[in-house]
């Protein structure tokens, strides 16, 4: 659902309402021999519901500075809830965290047909079931698996600049980028007394990118085909932050 409100010329609200329903059901069994007959493995079987909902209000402003030349800035705050009934266990798990997501660009034009824009932009990417499905999974005797309900989105701060030419017969674009990922939710292993491995998720590293890209066109003519080049340079640092704290851990279940 989406509401949008235009007030005078260069302001502008909306909000978003967007809610998703997973269920999951697994029936694990297996054939008891000589009998012949099937049993249930309830270690192995699961039933849940997963329930995601994203509230978000947005707010933005352009202002024209001269001639060709514009402002344009905002911001996005979201609301994620995550809701998961664990059916199986009867009891239900929740949690919810606020994100803050601010852009801005500025763009100038010549007559010449030179374009720059420099613009910012914050990002998000949202832990999925499998990262945050607190249920265990005892498939692997010798790994004990489940997700963190309590994970945080990992959200980017993204830096471009691109320039622009464009003639009858060509444009020509150069792209310039800086993007800073933090809170990147990775697996982390951790040894048990028993000597088995648990295995879950937490928010322990980031990333700082730098992309640099060019995508042209150029025709010849109109009996020739247009002649379009794309090319994209990438290169990526990765940096790690330690958990202050050792991630939960959960009291391994007894076969009945």
């Amino acid at each position: 659902m989406i509401r949008c409100w235009i007030i005078k010329k260069h302001f502008s609200f909306a909000n978003t309402y967007n809610r998703s329903n997973n269920h999951v059901d697994v029936d694990a069994s297996y054939k008891k021999k000589p009998e012949g007959t099937m049993a249930a493995l309830d270690l192995l079987s699961n039933d849940f519901w997963f329930h995601q909902t994203v509230s978000t209000l947005l707010g933005s402003i352009k202002q024209i500075l001269a001639p060709s030349f514009s402002f344009t800035a905002g911001v996005s705050a979201e609301r994620t809830d995550i809701f998961f009934e664990l059916l199986k266990e009867s009891r239900d798990v929740k949690n919810h965290y606020w994100t803050f997501l601010p852009f801005a660009n500025i763009n100038r034009t010549w007559k010449d047909k030179l374009n720059l824009t420099l613009s910012y932009r914050r990002s998000i990417r949202r832990p999925g079931i499998g990262e945050l499905n607190p249920t265990i999974d005892f498939s692997d005797p010798y790994n004990v698996r489940f997700g963190n309900e309590k994970l945080e989105a990992s959200t980017s701060h993204n830096f471009d600049l691109v320039l622009g030419r464009t003639r009858t017969k060509y444009y020509l674009n150069l792209g310039l980028g800086y993007n800073i990922v933090e809170d990147i939710f990775s697996q982390v292993r951790t040894l048990l007394a028993e000597g088995k491995t648990q295995v879950t998720w937490e928010n322990i590293s980031g990333r700082k990118e730098y992309e640099a890209s060019t995508w042209n066109k150029l025709t010849f003519s109109k009996k020739f085909n247009t002649r379009t080049r794309n090319y994209r340079l990438s290169l990526a640092y990765n940096f790690s932050n330690a958990p202050k704290k050792k991630p939960p851990v959960k009291p391994a279940a007894t076969k009945k």
